[in-house]
């Protein structure tokens, strides 16, 4: 990752220059630059930037099967691990762990073809091999120029400071080796800054035969490969170090490159902001746009407007650094517990809002172990370095590990951090999932707050699940007369007043009640927040007991779950609640029948379960049953607090009396009917 640079504040002098400079500019772009003139030539005025991102181009490719990309989206990982025979088994074990597909590492051509005459492939080989055996898919990044075949572009920056004729022949030479093995191409890094293009002033056009040759050579050998465009590093600095990347793109499309790529390539840092944070929002802050994650959708107009609005982006760095020492970094640094919040947000924002167009993302780095503070990737890395402490992972690594995931129609949900799939390898991609561990559902969720999915599962029905970190689910009903009916409210009062502005957003002022199946955080952790909204929060009066004479030591084992690395903002987060009863009770063994206008909704005790007082939820009329804690989706049972394992089995086992067309759990994205016998199964395998 290369360090942001500024854009040239033009003073009111400068402006008498600007016409001249913007032709210079224009002519430097497509290799008129004339490297021995000392003045860097200013920023070129940027185009209307188009909000039109044209989703439905990509779609229409994908289903013709013209578009040659990538699952959207592709869960990737930057490692780092060429030399090291010892370190790359436990990296791609922890990459298992992080149910990623895709690996991205570097092919370094000088590593390889050190000599003319001299072809070394023991690190390649050991590298495909060892990624592919454990059915992880690669991405190679190609560059890295030995000596020999450096040249020295003269007075033409249109020439490239390679020799083209060798770098074809390497291209082509690893096409044909590895051929159906790699996954994608990236050819190049960073073109656009002086210190990438080996020290010379960067040139489009140049880039674009480098581009072209290698290009060429890999579909030779390899017809079905992916060929990803170098990623470009947002910037404002202009020539000779620098062109902005959003002009050089535009160069690109001028020199001809749109035929010698498949997926765009681009880099994505956050510098310090939250990936929400648009381009526009940080011009009004005084940031310039490519000082944002969401730069990315002003390069995505770039291609709708040049005419590849069919293509895929491959998103191939993204981070944000947490290095509080070097002063190119230190501006935009994070603490690593906001580095493990942005990157997650990130990933949700991009399944949200940039979907299929958005194949690859990556996240940097799994670190080289020999990287020291003193090396800039080491802040970027999400892992920590050396050898002599076995292999851990910063917050970021274990909060992507359990993080959701949207591949085209698959939804992954979010895994608990106690439970077999967050901690053993299994083998990777969404069909390799446990059962219960995803779910093609009849809509994907929308993303409405942090941590926070909203789902609509039928016609007046929704799910919103709160990760935090565990996933857990409430149920929201639209009834006949208008009003919402919200089964259990997210962990936290932040959580549940988001959701109630996002209600009165996409519904309008509405009555709404709420019901409270047990007395732990996840069904009653927001009451607060409705409870000052007016709303009535029904629940039994052993919930009202438990949460006076057990509701601290309930908060205080999950504060105790969330001491474990990167799960900080949790921990200070459950800190400061303090769990509040419902406040309209009824008794426990009579249940409650709660008129809703000309509708009944049947409060149920089976008996108890994972909690002495858990109670199921039932709408008749929408055929719904709310499981809550009782049910399970999952194929363990993971940090119950206070089951009841000898009742449990009979009070499920009282439920399939009541007509269901779905099944709500408390904890999962499976809805369907057989979660009564799962849970049954679950339980019968837990006590043997």
């Amino acid at each position: 990752m290369t360090p942001p640079r500024s854009h040239i504040t033009l003073t009111t002098a400068a402006l008498l220059f600007l016409l001249a400079a913007l032709i210079a500019a224009l002519l430097a772009g497509c290799g008129v630059f004339n490297s021995s003139d000392a003045t860097p030539v200013p920023p070129t005025a940027t185009p209307p930037i188009s909000t039109d991102l044209a989703p439905e181009a990509v779609q229409t490719a994908l289903e013709d099967t013209s578009l040659r990309g990538f699952p959207s989206l592709t869960y990737t990982i930057h490692t780092s691990f060429w030399w090291d025979d010892l370190i790359r088994p436990l990296d791609l074990d922890n990459v298992q762990l992080m149910h990623f597909t895709h690996i991205k590492q570097r092919f370094v051509w000088d590593d390889i073809q050190h000599k003319p005459d001299a072809w070394v492939w023991d690190q390649a080989d050991a590298v495909v091999d060892d990624v592919t055996g454990r059915g992880l898919q690669i991405i190679a990044r190609l560059d890295g120029v030995p000596k020999w075949a450096k040249v020295d572009p003269g007075d033409d920056p249109t020439v490239p400071p390679i020799d083209l004729d060798a770098w074809g022949a390497y291209c082509g030479a690893l096409a044909e080796r590895y051929t159906g093995r790699i996954a994608g191409y990236q050819i190049w890094n960073e073109p656009n800054l002086d210190r990438e293009w080996e020290g010379y002033p960067p040139n489009a056009a140049a880039y674009v035969k480098l581009l072209a040759t290698c290009a060429t050579a890999i579909r030779a050998h390899d017809p079905d490969a992916v060929i990803i465009s170098a990623g470009l590093a947002p910037t404002g600095t202009w020539l000779p170090e620098a062109i902005p990347d959003m002009d050089y793109l535009r160069f690109m499309y001028d020199a001809g490159a749109t035929g010698y790529f498949d997926v765009l390539g681009l880099n994505a840092p956050g510098y310090g902001a939250p990936p929400e944070l648009s381009p526009d929002e940080a011009e009004a802050q005084g940031r310039q746009r490519w000082m944002t994650f969401r730069h990315v959708e002003d390069m995505r107009a770039i291609m709708v407007e040049q005419g590849d609005a069919h293509k895929q982006v491959a998103l191939l760095e993204v981070g944000w650094t947490t290095d509080q020492i070097h002063e190119s970094y230190a501006w935009h640094a994070v603490d690593p517990e906001v580095q493990a919040e942005y990157l997650v947000n990130a990933y949700r924002y991009a399944a949200a809002n940039w979907r299929p167009w958005l194949g690859v993302m990556t996240t940097i780095f799994l670190a080289d172990p020999e990287w020291t503070a003193e090396d800039e990737q080491y802040w970027w890395a999400i892992n920590e370095t050396g050898y002599g402490f076995g292999w851990k992972g910063r917050p970021a690594y274990y909060q992507l590990s359990w993080m959701e995931q949207f591949i085209d129609d698959t939804y992954i949900p979010a895994r608990h951090p106690g439970h077999p799939t967050a901690i053993t390898a299994i083998p990777t991609g969404p069909e390799a999932a446990t059962t219960g561990a995803m779910t093609t559902l009849p809509t994907l969720p929308e993303q409405i707050a942090p941590d926070l999915l909203f789902l609509t599962l039928d016609e007046g029905l929704y799910v919103i699940t709160h990760n935090y970190p565990w996933p857990a689910n409430s149920l929201l009903v639209e009834m006949a007369n208008g009003a919402l009916v919200l089964v259990n409210t997210p962990y936290t009062p932040t959580a549940t007043q988001h959701l109630l502005d996002f209600i009165t957003a996409r519904f309008g002022d509405r009555e709404i009640v709420a019901i409270n199946t047990s007395f732990q955080a996840e069904s009653l952790g927001g009451n607060p927040v409705l409870i000052e909204a007016g709303i009535p929060v029904y629940g039994s009066t052993l919930t009202a007991q438990l949460v006076e004479r057990s509701g601290h030591k309930h908060l205080a084992k999950v504060l105790n779950w969330t001491t474990m690395g990167g799960m900080q903002r949790y921990h200070e987060a459950y800190a400061a609640m303090t769990l509040v009863p419902p406040t309209d009770l009824f008794d426990l063994s009579d249940g409650l029948a709660l008129t809703v206008g000309e509708e009944t909704v049947q409060i149920i005790y089976p008996g108890q379960g994972a909690t002495p007082d858990n109670v199921v939820v039932y709408f008749p009329t929408q055929a719904v049953l709310f499981g809550g804690g009782l049910i399970t989706a999952q194929d363990h049972l993971d940090n119950i607090m206070a089951p009841n394992l000898a009742t449990w089995p009979g009070a499920v086992a009282s439920l399939p009396a009541i007509q269901a067309k779905w099944i709500i759990p408390g904890h999962g994205s499976r809805f369907d009917v057989e979660l009564i016998e799962h849970t049954i199964r679950v339980l019968a395998n837990h006590t043997q």
